[in-house]
């Protein structure tokens, strides 16, 4: 046998070669004799031995991961080294992502993401003892166990609706693989992880958006920020679709002289229809000669939008997409139909309306119930 260890892990191949055990030299690794025979065997069991350094060397060299499995796949000719790792195929995902972002087809935020998360894949596979995977050895298992590792160990991940979205990028990255014919087959089709438990829908009351409106903010940064900001409260627009906002583009005037705002959602592309509150034309006409709210990227602006918060003394999480939740509880509690709220917010269906504000407060309820009587 040929056993083979590396980074304290050890696999073995069967040589093929049988002698008696009065015969082999455990001392000089090595079959005791002259004859043509033995003369043969040493030579296989060399040139076995040579084949196994070379791969080892030729994979440190190529900064590729060193496995016993690997070695010995190599050895018997079943795998070659122009296998594809998991980093490369990430780098090669990343890449592609970006000149989808040039032709259009994707945000320029999405296309970033495979970057901003790589630093996560390296850390994890270094948690594991492993420099790299070979991309068809990312199995779901694995994935599930980034997820966890995400969750218990790295830290900096608290939401289990997170981890799930880096998990399914693994799956993504090696779905690009199998695209580019780099891969066969995906190792695994279906990625099945955990379900989290839906978080409390995070909107603010009237009193807390006038608090934000008044408070004197002691930078332009924080001020723009918070301009931004309101234009989601008072649109409903998603970040994502506040910063690709043209008001020459997107706002039309009807007979009446109300200007609506139509622009089909870059998450759904379902055409949202919202007619422009008089604060939001306030918002535009503010920052006319820029020719648009300015909008800073998702990550400044969370950021300064948690530096307002903590300001205020606000009891919550202040989000870019806490603005666009505001906007529909807002219209709901002023008693817009669900209907009109799911057209304003360009939901796909209007159960995504219903499940996302079933939760009314406790002023609209008792409003409707006074207004029906029964109070």
């Amino acid at each position: 046998m040929l056993r083979l260890t590396v980074n304290g892990k050890r696999g073995t191949k069967t040589t093929g070669i049988q002698v008696a055990y009065a015969d082999w030299d455990a001392k000089g690794q090595k079959i005791r004799g002259k004859s043509d025979l033995v003369r043969a065997y040493t030579a296989r069991l060399t040139d076995l031995l040579a084949d196994a350094n070379r791969h080892y060397f030729d994979l440190e060299r190529a900064k590729l991961p060193v496995t016993p499995n690997r070695l010995k796949k190599l050895i018997a000719g079943e795998e070659t080294q122009a296998d594809e790792t998991l980093l490369q195929s990430w780098d090669k995902w990343h890449e592609r992502q970006l000149l989808r972002a040039a032709a259009g087809e994707i945000l320029p935020e999405t296309a970033r993401v495979p970057e901003r998360r790589r630093p996560l894949v390296e850390a994890w596979l270094k948690s594991i003892n492993q420099p790299d995977l070979l991309s068809r050895e990312m199995t779901a298992p694995l994935a599930r166990d980034f997820r966890r590792w995400l969750l218990t160990d790295y830290g900096h991940v608290k939401s289990g609706a997170h981890a799930n979205k880096c998990a399914r990028l693994l799956s993504e990255c090696i779905s690009c693989a199998v695209e580019r014919s780099a891969l066969a087959v995906h190792p695994f089709t279906k990625l099945k992880l955990p379900k989290v438990k839906k978080s409390q829908l995070v909107y603010l009351t009237t009193e807390q958006l006038q608090q934000i409106i008044r408070v004197e903010l002691p930078n332009s940064g924080l001020r723009r920020t918070r301009d931004a900001f309101l234009l989601m409260c008072y649109t409903g627009m998603a970040w994502v679709d506040a910063r690709a906002f043209d008001p020459c583009l997107h706002l039309t005037t009807d007979i009446k002289g109300q200007q609506w705002l139509h622009r089909p959602r870059t998450k759904t592309e379902v055409e949202a229809i919202i007619p422009l509150l008089p604060a939001a034309q306030v918002l535009l006409n503010k920052y006319k000669d820029e020719g648009r709210v300015p909008i800073p990227s998702n990550q400044k602006m969370n950021e300064r939008l948690r530096e307002i918060a903590a300001i205020l003394h606000l009891p919550l999480r202040l989000t870019c997409h806490v603005g666009r939740r505001t906007f529909g509880m807002l219209a709901l509690d002023a008693g817009v139909s669900l209907e009109s709220v799911s057209a304003m917010l360009g939901h796909a269906s209007i159960r995504i309306t219903q499940e996302l504000y079933a939760k009314v407060k406790e002023g609209r309820i008792g409003r409707e119930m006074r207004d029906a009587g029964l109070l």
